[in-house]
């Protein structure tokens, strides 16, 4: 999907809000046998050939960023996308 890279949430999961965010999206999936954590830190280059990975990688880090940025106090006044 070219918005990701292999490993691209390691440094990011040493963010508190990021990691606390990740933790919350691992638990809506464990249940389905997926382990997000591994998905956004492994460094496997093959990692998101498999459309689920790179579907659920992309999501969690917007989710984890989201949660950045709003604890920094950075709130939209709009966002972009077909609703």
């Amino acid at each position: 999907m070219g918005s990701q890279w292999p490993g691209m949430g390691t440094e990011l999961m040493n963010i508190p809000i990021f990691s606390a965010a990740i933790e919350r999206c691992q638990k809506a999936v464990e249940s389905k046998g997926i382990d997000l954590v591994k998905i956004i830190t492994s460094t496997d280059p093959d990692i998101f050939n498999n459309i689920l990975n790179a579907f659920l990688g992309i999501a969690a880090i917007q989710i984890g960023l989201t949660d950045v940025t709003y604890a920094l106090g950075l709130v939209p006044d709009n966002i972009i996308g077909k609703g």
